[in-house]
């Protein structure tokens, strides 16, 4: 009798019990309902003032962000409130009072649509009767939302439960990621639309007609720095049987060896003296190469099969740059080509149009030194930590294609030197920046092989152990078995690359 007392007792515990978690849990479930509801208007209110900061009347960048928080809050972008006049961005964004952390915290908890990339895609193609100040204020407000987008994903660094957490914060988390990927995307296209529409148009951030006038300033710098008073002492010290040195160095002393960069350091020499020495003795020499005809076709083939091979090796298609290649030797070959080459490279500090100061000196070696410095559109998608390896190239490629047609429209109609030469780099550019500049490793590998060859050929060009200052017939000689030696070891290394 008592053992049947206790198990009523026990059993009534157990239904008591459990009526007690069904309450719970029907109370849990009501207040996640609710919950989920509030943060997804709270979500759709923080990007909703973001997209207050940009109007529809802004172009197509703000028809994207009309779009994403239409697809996020299940209200058309027509029917969003105009900005008050007087509201600051960061109760705009942060979403009333609440912080911008909190804002975000609550963003990430709630549930939400999933944004459809398309739609964002199909919202792009928005005319503006403004032309070129149109598309201009277009791509600076989408530059704008790139900034917050930014912003807020970086944000998320302080919250650290937002990676570990529900699936609803990391499928929030890809798609403010997708949508960043999707914004750099529609800027880059943007501007490559405005160029092909208007041609007074160019992105204001990267590209500018201060090439010219960077490059004179260079060359007045260069010569304000120019220190030639050890020429006595240059004279004293040259080798008997250096006749072709200290005939330069004769021609340095009546001024007659124009130059446009000083690199005594960088190849090698002590003093400009000597710099500007050996390059007028140098510069003999190509030009005695190249007009051999073999000397010169041997250039210009290995020229072609170099870049093919680099371009094959970063695993990019090599027929842009052969047809660009040949692009520029039919235009090297015109009778106009000599003309056109001094009217396009002297505002540019070129004083010596030879093979040394146009391949070389301006194409070679300048081009290692702006990538060393590269512009802020592809710093900034390079150093973006939020964008996938694969995003990365891809928006390198359209940033670098995008430069080089801003650069070709600025020449006008004229078909030049720099219009050939900008078509080169344009087969080139995108690989060796990202060979250059982005993570792959085996991509850098491949590019400092690059580098390191063509720096070291330039340093031995300069070098007494290297080569003869002795006549211009030796020197030629020394500076082909150089090259050849150089091409050979730039092989090596590149098929060392694995």
């Amino acid at each position: 009798m008592a053992s049947l007392v206790v198990s009523r007792r026990a059993l009534q515990l157990a239904l008591a019990g459990a009526g007690v978690s069904a309450a719970l849990l029907a109370l849990y479930l009501r207040w996640r309902a609710a919950r989920r509801q509030q943060t997804r208007r709270d979500l759709a209110g923080a990007v909703g003032g973001l997209a207050l900061d940009y109007p529809p009347s802004n172009g197509c960048c703000a028809c994207a962000c009309h779009q994403a928080v239409a697809s996020m809050s299940g209200a058309p972008a027509a029917a969003l409130p105009a900005a008050p006049a007087s509201s600051s961005r960061r109760s705009r964004v942060g979403g009333g009072s609440r912080s911008k952390r909190d804002s975000i915290r609550s963003g990430v908890a709630g549930s939400h649509r999933r944004l459809r990339l398309d739609e964002i895609d199909d919202a792009v193609p928005c005319t503006d009767s403004g032309g070129g100040d149109g598309a201009r204020s277009g791509i600076e407000a989408l530059h704008r939302v790139i900034t917050d987008l930014e912003t807020s994903l970086e944000s998320f660094d302080g919250l650290g439960d937002v990676r570990g957490g529900a699936a609803s914060e990391s499928e929030l988390l890809t798609e403010l990621r997708q949508l960043l990927e999707t914004a750099y995307s529609i800027r880059e296209r943007a501007k490559q639309r405005a160029l092909d529409v208007d041609e007074a148009y160019l992105p204001s951030t990267d590209v500018s007609d201060e090439d010219g006038d960077s490059d004179a300033d260079s060359f007045v710098s260069a010569l304000e720095q120019l220190d030639i008073s050890d020429l006595d002492d240059q004279k004293r010290q040259a080798s008997d049987n250096a006749h072709l040195y200290r005939a330069a160095l004769l021609e340095l002393e009546h001024g007659s060896v124009p130059f446009r960069k000083l690199r005594t350091a960088n190849l090698g020499c002590s003093t400009d003296t000597e710099y500007l020495a050996r390059l007028h003795c140098i510069r003999l020499a190509m030009d005695q190469l190249m007009a051999d005809r073999a000397s010169a076709n041997w250039f210009r083939v290995t020229g072609r099969e170099l870049g093919a091979l680099l371009l094959d090796r970063l695993g990019c298609d090599v027929q842009p740059f052969e047809a660009a290649y040949r692009d520029l030797l039919q235009f090297l070959d015109s009778p106009d080509a000599p003309d056109a080459i001094r009217r396009d490279l002297e505002p540019r500090g070129v004083r010596v149009f030879g093979l040394y100061d146009i391949a070389f000196d301006y194409m070679l070696l300048d081009a290692f030194e702006e990538l060393a410095s590269p512009p802020p559109s592809i710093v900034s998608v390079l150093q973006n930590r939020w964008l996938s390896a694969g995003f990365k190239r891809t928006a390198l490629d359209s940033t670098v294609w995008t430069l080089v047609l801003a650069k070709r429209k600025m020449l006008g109609g004229a078909r030049g030197f720099s219009y050939h030469f900008y078509g080169l780099v344009a087969s080139l550019g995108p690989a060796l920046a990202w060979g250059f500049l982005g993570p792959d490793q085996r991509a850098n590998r491949i590019c400092e092989a690059l580098r390191s060859t063509a720096t070291q050929f330039a340093e031995d060009l300069f070098s007494p152990k290297q080569v003869r200052f002795t006549t211009v017939e030796e020197l030629a000689a020394d500076v082909l078995t150089c090259a050849q030696r150089s091409v050979r070891l730039m092989r090596d290394r590149l098929a060392a690359c694995d």
